[in-house]
């Protein structure tokens, strides 16, 4: 899929998580553009939003 396809829905992800009680921990890069996001839940548990 492409970046500009891909991304608005995995930042559309990371807002709907952040709702829910995730902590965003970082957003990871490739080739300078967003690639990916690391959050965790409540708990710590650390998962990534692609």
């Amino acid at each position: 899929m492409p970046f500009e396809a891909r991304w608005p829905r995995v930042q559309a992800m990371v807002d709907e998580l952040v709702a829910a009680g995730g902590i965003l921990l970082r957003v990871d890069e490739t080739d300078g553009r967003p690639d990916h996001v690391t959050m965790a839940d409540p708990e710590g548990n650390e998962f990534d939003v692609l």
